[in-house]
């Protein structure tokens, strides 16, 4: 090694450092280069990977990314060398393969990234084994166990994630925090915490996801109580506060969501207050004040909801007009739509239909040409319409005809099928109107106009179904006529259109007919949201007539239509009644039909979501009930076509049953569910045996069943059943060939010998016990620091204990009693301030007390016994 390139190197380094912490990163390359170029001459690795590694920052922080990836893939592939000969350069290894394995997966190559974060892993590990007390060791270990976690969520490796985020949480657990660093060690609990969350809302586990998040509310308002970097905490807060509000609106818990809300506003007006001309802070208020309307809207609380798009839109507008290059019109747009319905629902109809034009006008001003927003307007404007059908006493029709204007104007930008929908949505409720003010004419001309335009979405050659439509228009009025001509001209207008369309009678009334009569009685019900009388009627017609099946198929649209206002928030008064009558008629149909999946997969999803609702509402018994029944009709599903597409809502029962089982007190009843469970996923698995996940449900469901039966003294039973969950993690393992499933299968052998050695089968007992162990030691070679294996094979070895015992193997007992304790002895090494496992090394203690009692060394038994009693001193 030449000395003089070497200070050369070093001299190059410095200055390359001072210039780039003075922001002039053109000239700290180019002293960087140089002192690399000397570096090599130097023949100084370690010199050279310090100089690779900071050159590698540099282009990063420059833009530079190709040259970035070169630099660490070098520094990576110098270090690794560079360990074999100096081992203390391990820390700033494991450091650059982190940041390497991050910029793998920013390149998409998530494969060799997921290998670099492990390598990295790998070597911290082995560090804190080597300075456990080494907080910077620690911090960067949890980083990369975090970027490694969301690298497998974003895969769908859900389960290795959600283990290495929990692992994570277990290093950064209040007794390892450092009292100097708490800060750092907050923050990256909140980090952990809001990915785990991530995962646990993609998986489904809503309210597991908000118990995380609550936890990282928690963490942030801890640290904004100590000032700590008020205005960023004080943003992370609220970005958590809306999370969590939009995870509340998705369990359906409005008020809580609401106060998630209130929260949210009081943050962004804090933060308002620190920086009054930040456009963004104001911007995402308002939004907030839109999403509360939206809930309180859904909550029936429309005044409320009113007042909060007003405030939003205040917001707004009043940036836009100070800002010419802030453009928020769509958002604008959008909360005048919302707001104008609303205005119109609350009778307020001038203020409304004012609203919906200023916003059609902004949409009109700058030439929107999105179907989605077009439709969306569209869709607006149908809403008003029928607020205002419901509206009492309508005495005019100057509003309908406003929202045709409003229609109208909208179409000359663009025409779709919903706009042409729409329009004859408007036309015929307006020709209803047209009835109660006795304009018959005129009613009679807007009905048909509408029917007419339903035939500009369907093929031009096939209108029989309006000419129909346009009799069902006209037929009303002919029994509220009370003029001859009129009655005739009406008559007149059918007769010629049936006969231009060439249809008979038969296809459009059976007049005379109770049937026809009682079906007409049907449909007006179903207009007035009478849904309970309409799907009586209905099955009553079906009843008396089975070929008639129109019937049947419009008593399925009357439970759809309820089931879609029930999710809309529409429907007043008590939705549990509703679901009711829903289960009711989905179970009608279902019988009545049975090779029509769909009839129980409706029923099956609304019990579901009645089981739920039950839940939240603290009906927990009826709530298991419920569930129970959902999955009965599951298991039922399954034997049909396309049972594939029933697996999704099965699944949701089964965690919500198994959730629930611990409210079961009797045994019995606990196992007959339990059982249940166990052959719901063994459908699962039976339709998707290669899904690794499904097996290990199957297999803990089996687990738990075979314990149930143990404690019911069925102990055949039970081994019946732990083989079957063994053999199901066997499979897990060769699905997945992850430590996780090995030990799954080694503690369901440990529990199998158990069970085996109270059955008196002892050599069997021994020999599923010793494949246990050796289970446990592969595991223990692969993770030498994981303190889970460690007591579970610390169990196992207790188990062998006891067995000896009872075979009279006193020395073999002894044997393994200390074998046990000193696995309780590592697991304190690995973990000094976890006391969780002290219960049961006291438990062995005692059992080797007794082991050396009969023996005959009665002091070394009372010394065993005394030091047991200390530990569980020790423990409380």
């Amino acid at each position: 090694m030449s000395s003089r390139e070497r200070d050369m190197a070093v001299r190059y380094l410095n200055k390359g450092l001072s210039l780039k912490e003075k922001g002039l990163h053109a000239e700290a390359l180019e002293n960087l280069k140089k002192a690399e170029e000397h570096s090599w001459v130097a023949s100084s690795p370690a010199l050279l990977a310090t100089v690779m590694q900071n050159l590698g920052e540099l282009l990063e922080i420059m833009g530079d990314d190709e040259n970035t990836f070169e630099q660490y893939f070098l520094a990576v592939e110098k270090l690794e060398r560079l360990v074999e000969v100096v081992p203390s350069f391990n820390e700033q290894l494991a450091t650059t393969l982190s940041k390497f394995a991050s910029m793998l997966v920013d390149r998409d190559e998530k494969e060799e990234g997921k290998a670099n974060y492990e390598k990295a892993i790998a070597i911290y590990r082995k560090l804190r084994r080597e300075n456990p007390r080494n907080v910077q060791i620690r911090s960067n270990m949890i980083s990369t166990l975090n970027n490694l976690g969301a690298l497998l969520a974003d895969m769908g490796q859900k389960a290795e994630a959600q283990w290495k985020f929990e692992k994570a949480l277990d290093m950064l657990d209040d007794k390892q925090c450092p009292a100097e660093n708490y800060t750092l060690c907050f923050e990256k609990k909140a980090m952990v915490l809001e990915n785990l969350a991530n995962l646990l809302i993609e998986s489904g586990e809503l309210e597991q996801a908000r118990e995380k998040l609550s936890n990282v509310l928690e963490l942030y308002s801890s640290l904004l109580d100590q000032d700590h970097m008020t205005e960023f905490y004080q943003a992370r807060v609220a970005l958590v506060l809306s999370r969590m509000a939009h995870l509340f609106v998705s369990l359906d818990r409005k008020e809580e969501a609401l106060q998630s809300y209130t929260s949210l506003l009081k943050m962004y007006g804090e933060l308002s207050k620190l920086t009054p001309e930040n456009e963004e802070i104001m911007v995402e208020k308002a939004l907030v004040l839109s999403s509360m309307a939206d809930l309180l809207e859904g909550m029936h609380a429309e005044n409320e909801a009113i007042s909060k798009h007003e405030e939003a839109l205040d917001i707004l507008i009043k940036i836009q007009s100070s800002d010419e290059l802030s453009n928020y019109s769509s958002i604008i747009v959008s909360i005048q739509l919302k707001l104008g319905k609303l205005l119109v629902a609350q009778d307020r109809v001038a203020e409304g239909l004012t609203k919906l034009e200023e916003g059609i006008g902004i949409i009109l001003s700058f030439g929107e040409k999105d179907v989605e927003t077009i439709d969306e307007v569209y869709s607006y404007l149908l809403q008003t319409c029928e607020h205002l059908l419901e509206r009492s006493g309508n005495g005019d029709t100057e509003a309908f005809e406003r929202l045709l204007e409003m229609h109208d104007k909208l179409s000359e930008l663009m025409t779709t099928p919903q706009g042409i929908s729409c329009k004859a949505r408007i036309m015929k409720i307006l020709g209803r109107v047209q009835v109660d003010l006795g304009n018959k004419e005129d009613n009679t001309s807007t009905l048909i106009n509408a029917a007419d335009l339903r035939t500009q979405l369907k093929d031009a050659a096939d209108h029989s179904s309006e000419t129909s439509e346009k009799f069902d228009i006209i037929e009303p009025n002919m029994f509220c006529t009370a003029d001859v001509e009129e009655l005739e001209s009406n008559y007149s207008k059918i007769t010629e259109g049936c006969k231009e369309e060439g249809i008979g009678p038969e296809n459009i009334t059976h007049n005379g007919s109770i049937m026809d009569t009682q079906e007409r009685l049907a449909d007006l019900a179903l207009d007035k949201g009478r849904y309970e009388q309409a799907f009586d009627l209905y099955m009553d017609i079906y009843s008396a007539d089975n070929s008639r099946g129109g019937a049947l198929s419009k008593a399925r649209d009357v439970l759809e239509k309820l089931e879609s206002e029930i999710h809309l928030n529409k429907r007043s008064g008590s939705i549990l009644k509703d679901m009711e009558f829903l289960v009711k008629g989905y179970a009608m149909l279902a019988d009545i039909e049975p090779l029509n999946s769909e009839h129980r997969r409706n029923l099956a999803a609304t019990e579901k979501e009645m089981g739920k609702m039950l839940l939240d509402t603290g009906h927990v018994d009826e709530a298991r009930q419920r569930f129970g029944q959902a999955l009965d009709d599951y298991l039922l599903l399954m034997g049909m076509p396309g049972n594939k597409h029933h697996l999704k809502g099965m699944y949701a029962v089964l965690k919500e049953l198994a959730a629930l089982l611990p409210t079961i007190g009797d045994k019995e009843k606990k196992l007959r569910c339990q059982e249940k469970i166990s052959k719901g996923y063994s459908f699962m698995c039976e339709l998707d045996p290669q899904d690794a996940g499904l097996v290990e449900d199957l297999a803990t469901s089996l687990d738990h069943q075979a314990s149930l039966l143990a404690s019911l003294d069925r102990k055949k039973d039970a081994y019946e059943v732990l083989d079957e969950a063994l053999g199901k993690y066997e499979l897990l393992y060769q699905l997945e060939s992850s430590e996780k499933a090995a030990g799954k299968a080694a503690v369901a052998m440990n529990n199998m010998g158990a069970m085996l050695a109270r059955m008196g089968r002892k050599e069997e007992a021994k020999q599923m016990l010793e494949d246990a162990l050796r289970i446990y030691n592969y595991l223990l070679d692969q993770e030498p620091d994981n303190t889970e294996h460690m007591v579970h094979a610390a169990f196992t070895l207790d188990n062998m204990g006891t067995l000896f015992g009872n075979m009279d193997r006193l020395d073999d007992a002894k044997h393994m009693y200390e074998s046990a304790l000193q696995m309780y002895m590592d697991v304190g090494s690995v973990d000094p301030d976890d006391t969780s496992y002290n219960e049961y090394a006291a438990l062995t203690m005692e059992n080797l007390g007794a082991v050396l009692e009969r023996m005959g060394r009665s002091d070394d038994a009372k010394w065993m016994y005394e030091n047991a009693k200390k530990l569980r001193i020790v423990e409380a």
